[in-house]
């Protein structure tokens, strides 16, 4: 995470010292559940973004301009989330960092694209988050990730099993399935003998 919150503002240093002067803030919205079931997830991640910060700015910033976050509380929902998505564009933030849901995250990239302001997704693994907007589908994709999609982790998986000779093929079936279904990943042909469907959740 603090990899990806260093990157971020290097990719943005041209457009940053366009939008305002030398030696001003650069705001930099911080959008997460910090609070219910996905809180830890969200609390790492923030603790993540505000180290690297900490760290640039301790420095001097980024061409004499210092960072300063502007933090929301998604709240895992997907209409809190599309508000939030809404007020830091209305608060003209130079870039926004979050998405730990991949649900609340698909109802925000729509308006992250349309206002041309750039997205981080520190968290979620879903494919079409980073790949909608993806050329040709747009000119430029203002949607950008530190962590992998799920179908990349999904091809992991089954490499590292399939090497390994797993014999619990029913446990995999359905792992597989609810990423298909929950995130629309598109599955890798695997060598691995799957039995038939199983009704287990995947937690």
């Amino acid at each position: 995470m603090v990899f990806g919150a260093v990157l971020l503002p290097s990719c943005l240093i041209s457009s940053a010292q366009a939008q305002i002067g030398p030696f001003q803030t650069i705001h930099i919205g911080v959008s997460g559940p910090f609070t219910g079931g996905s809180a830890p997830i969200s609390l790492s991640m923030g603790n993540g973004i505000r180290l690297a910060i900490d760290e640039i700015n301790q420095v001097g910033g980024i061409g004499g301009q210092k960072f300063e976050l502007i933090e929301f509380n998604d709240e895992a929902k997907e209409e809190v989330g599309a508000k939030i998505a809404d007020e830091l564009i209305r608060q003209r933030v130079t870039a926004t960092i979050g998405v730990v849901n991949t649900g609340v995250g698909m109802v925000t990239i729509d308006a992250y694209q349309k206002a041309g302001l750039p997205l981080l997704v520190a968290v979620s693994t879903g494919p079409e988050l980073s790949s909608r907007y993806a050329p040709p589908a747009a000119p430029v994709n203002s949607i950008f990730r530190a962590s992998p999609t799920a179908d990349l982790e999904v091809r992991a998986l089954v490499a590292e099993l399939s090497q390994a000779n797993s014999g619990d093929g029913s446990k995999i079936r359905t792992a597989l399935e609810n990423l298909e279904t929950r995130y629309r990943v598109s599955l890798p042909p695997t060598a691995i003998p799957l039995p038939a469907k199983t009704t287990m959740p995947l937690h």
